[in-house]
């Protein structure tokens, strides 16, 4: 309670109150979590869903509840220029489980959770901005095979995987089977969006360059950008460091898409 009261009291000096209904910051209901390893995509799926379905995106920073007013925290659609509905529960965004704690609790029996994967070469190689070697699998990306964990020890009625890559190559797809499993439909046509998609990818990564301190090398082009960057020895080495460090989830998910005899470079 006393941790309600604080926050928001925060949100109110943060002048936030008046622009984004406190629905967004307490919601009883089970909720609905969108996560993912940074550069994975969250913030484009985010946009998507914001401005097809009309349902409203946000996070909290575990860290620092100052981060309240930081706008990757708020809907996209405040900055986006387009309307959403703030009567519907929000979907949360995080990028580490220990983000979603900030909520008090979840319960992966009865929540949702929507896991955005990305190649692991691909994801922390980007934002990590080095070649991964054992010590940084271990420590400074752990959180992408956490994340991984996370997913995997769900409840399999109440989770959705869905790879960057598909949302990349075959968006349509992609997010007719989110909206099925967050029993959403478009209130903004499909057709006139998928017409426009360029436009609204442009938008979208002006927000992530503007706003949200990141920028997309590939512009959302090339799935193996950063991969190319890499020898194939590189990367074969990466994947018997991920084999060997966490085999559960290697030989469960990772092998089958992401293994450098499955890919084309």
């Amino acid at each position: 309670m006393k941790i309600k009261i604080f926050l928001c009291a925060l949100a109110m000096s943060l002048n936030l109150v008046a622009s984004t209904p406190m629905n967004l910051l307490f919601v009883d209901q089970p909720k609905t979590f969108l996560l993912s390893y940074p550069r994975s995509g969250n913030s484009w799926l985010r946009y998507c869903i914001e401005y097809l379905t009309e349902r409203p995106t946000c996070g909290i920073l575990y860290s620092n509840p100052t981060m309240l007013g930081n706008p990757a925290n708020l809907p996209l659609a405040r900055m986006a220029g387009f309307s959403v509905d703030y009567t519907k529960t929000p979907i949360w965004k995080f990028h580490r489980k220990k983000e979603m704690n900030f909520l008090n609790y979840f319960n992966p029996q009865e929540e949702y959770l929507i896991l955005i994967l990305r190649n692991p070469k691909e994801a922390i190689t980007r934002h990590e901005r080095k070649v991964p070697d054992k010590k940084s699998l271990l420590k400074d990306s752990f959180s992408y095979f956490e994340n991984l964990t996370v997913y995997d020890e769900w409840n399999p009625e109440k989770r959705l995987l869905l790879l960057y890559e598909d949302l990349i190559k075959d968006p349509r797809k992609t997010l007719e089977k989110l909206f099925t499993f967050i029993q959403e439909s478009p209130v903004r046509s499909l057709d006139t969006f998928f017409e426009q998609y360029e436009e609204h990818k442009k938008k979208s990564l002006e927000l992530y360059s503007d706003n949200m301190d990141g920028v997309s090398e590939s512009q959302g082009k090339d799935t193996l950008h950063h991969s190319k960057k890499l020898t194939s020895a590189q990367r074969k080495n990466i994947d018997e460091l991920i084999e060997e460090l966490y085999p559960h989830l290697w030989h469960t998910y990772l092998k089958y898409w992401y293994a450098e005899e499955q890919l084309t470079l």
